[in-house]
């Protein structure tokens, strides 16, 4: 009998931990991803045109966001997209998207660095795994809780495509090349 009201008191407790915590699918579209770069002939940038992903968070009593738990997102290679259908080949062949066709975030942790009156600034600490290779990152975002009871976060992240085994997609014989830098910028919804 002593065995049963300690598992009945464990689980009301464990119970009493969940309450708040919220699984928000992520919102394709409107979310925007805008991966941007340098080529020796112009600037380039590419739009991610699908996005799947969830955030784990805990509200309070008062339903504002308390603590995050995590995040991840999938990107299909395929779902980068420029205005020239060359750049959009030579992307997917560098990302090798035939063996690894999505990239993949999958956070560690996310801490609150600081609170304000709209917002809530975190930073997020995770796996990135791009053309079949991990790397763990870290970077900044913005939290706002939209009317609606909607999540936007915003942000933006540089990555060196080299890090992860990717060779700066080259044209027209190695006469054009792009850079090693790669911008992204995001303004991610969670519903």
């Amino acid at each position: 009998m002593k065995n049963v009201i300690l598992l009945v008191a464990a689980w009301i407790v464990s119970s009493m931990m969940l309450i708040g915590q919220t699984t928000m699918q992520v919102q394709s579209p409107p979310s925007k991803f805008v991966l941007s770069g340098t080529s020796t002939l112009h600037d380039w940038k590419m739009n991610v045109t699908q996005i799947s992903g969830k955030v784990e968070l805990f509200f309070s009593e008062k339903g504002l966001i308390e603590r995050f738990k995590g995040v991840s997102l999938k990107i299909p290679v395929e779902s980068l997209k420029s205005e020239k259908k060359l750049m959009n080949t030579k992307t997917y062949e560098a990302l090798k998207q035939e063996t690894h066709p999505y990239i993949v975030f999958e956070s560690n942790a996310i801490s609150v660095t600081s609170v304000a009156k709209d917002a809530i600034n975190i930073s997020v600490t995770g796996t990135l795994t791009l053309a079949g290779v991990s790397k763990k990152k870290t970077f900044t975002a913005q939290v706002k809780q939209l009317t609606d009871g909607r999540i936007k976060v915003i942000g933006n992240y540089s990555v060196l495509m080299t890090e992860f085994g990717v060779e700066p997609p080259k044209m027209f014989m190695g006469t054009l090349k792009t850079g090693d830098p790669v911008m992204i910028d995001f303004e991610v919804y969670f519903k």
